[in-house]
């Protein structure tokens, strides 16, 4: 029989992600597809209703007639699950939180919430539908991030691929000021005494311990004086005792390379910042 203007005609999509048509609330499978013909099927084995739509999905013929009810609910429920695990491929919403929105949203009768499953029914097939969706972890750190990573929600570039620290905040604040964080600075000082052997005259001896905070002190004057200060330090070792200065030589040697000469002072220097973490821009 041809399709009467009272047909209700809809898609649903099966748990394996094939399209399937809704007529009535009676839902058919596909069968077959020519060149012209797409073939449907009634998806109770016992019935033998079929349907002909061409391969826009206009239906040209409804042949038999049905051997068991619809179930409008069991449609509802369908609908249901195809729209809330479309959400949770697509959304990092959470699970239960869609689950809510879309029972309140959809509208399902009383029959269809009696037989709905549960949050905690559905959540496992939902989670496992949004891992299968989210890369696995590298094992290495040697990987290349999908284009789809690489941008925010809003289409716009948010990863740095820069190595040079300097580089990269002009990329991501351009505006920032980038300062060395000042705990950090005094324990590289004090892991190349370690290396260096002199822990326990850092600990015992009170003239080389107050030499070495002076040291580490010089990030909290004005930059404008630290290379005087560091001079002065430096000549003040020079006119104490030969042991004095034989322990303290090869640190000072460090630290005018590192502090000095590798790195900026503004970078490490500390003074005047009313900054109290070592990520501000968070």
């Amino acid at each position: 029989m041809m399709t009467a203007p009272s047909n209700k005609i809809s898609f649903i999509i099966s748990q394996k992600g094939k399209k399937m048509l809704n007529i009535n609330n009676f839902i058919f499978k596909l069968n077959k597809t020519t060149s012209t013909t797409k073939y449907y099927r009634c998806e109770d084995s016992r019935c033998t209703v079929t349907v002909r739509t061409d391969l826009e999905d206009n239906i040209s013929n409804i042949k038999g007639d049905h051997c068991h009810p619809p179930e409008p609910e069991e449609i509802q429920i369908r609908v249901f699950k195809q729209v809330v695990k479309a959400r949770a491929i697509s959304e990092s919403t959470s699970i239960p939180q869609i689950y809510d929105e879309e029972a309140a949203r959809i509208g399902l009768s009383t029959l269809a919430i009696a037989t709905l499953p549960s949050r905690g029914e559905l959540g496992s097939t939902l989670n496992k539908a949004r891992r299968l969706q989210t890369p696995s972890i590298h094992n290495s750190q040697l990987f290349d991030i999908p284009q789809s990573y690489t941008k925010t929600l809003k289409n716009l570039p948010f990863l740095c691929i820069d190595q040079i620290i300097k580089r990269k905040t002009r990329i991501l604040f351009p505006n920032s000021q980038h300062v060395g964080c000042f705990f950090h600075y005094t324990q590289a000082i004090y892991r190349n005494i370690q290396q260096l052997g002199l822990s326990s005259e850092y600990v015992a001896d009170d003239e080389f311990r107050n030499t070495c905070r002076k040291l580490m002190a010089l990030a909290l004057i004005p930059v404008s004086l630290v290379l005087q200060a560091y001079d002065d330090l430096h000549d003040s070792v020079l006119e104490s005792s030969s042991t004095t200065f034989n322990l303290l030589k090869s640190l000072f040697s460090y630290f005018e390379n590192q502090w000095i000469k590798n790195v900026d002072i503004q970078r490490w220097n500390v003074y005047g910042l009313h900054m109290r973490t070592n990520n501000n821009a968070e």
